[in-house]
């Protein structure tokens, strides 16, 4: 819950609205965040903290997708590519379908 909750007070630092912003904040942080979100758990978690913040947050939406395309980056490498899928199953098998499940989607797409 830590990892989830870390990474939507990181995704609401001021700036982050804007997509150059965020990316630039994620290459400065790069190495603490790819340390942090190291274990596969943790990389699931913080996609958790994404879903959490747009269900707070929807003017975050037209981010997300290049947000979790930004993170999975080979070099970033911040999360994988099996987090993402593992986690966009988890959300198809949710009964309330969440405002993210067709942003993920989109993602899962542009992966295969």
């Amino acid at each position: 819950k830590v990892a989830t909750l870390l990474f939507v007070a990181f995704l609401r630092l001021p700036g982050n609205e804007e997509l150059d912003k965020l990316k630039k904040r994620i290459d400065d942080f790069n190495i603490l965040l790819m340390q942090y979100y190291l274990i596969p758990s943790a990389k699931y978690m913080l996609l958790e903290g994404i879903k959490i913040h747009l269900s707070s947050m929807p003017s975050f939406s037209p981010l997300v997708v290049d947000t979790i395309k930004y993170l999975v980056d080979d070099s970033r490498r911040i999360i994988s590519k099996k987090a993402i899928i593992d986690w966009y199953e988890d959300l198809m098998k949710d009964e309330e379908k969440s405002a993210i499940l067709p942003l993920a989607k989109e993602v899962v797409e542009a992966l295969m």
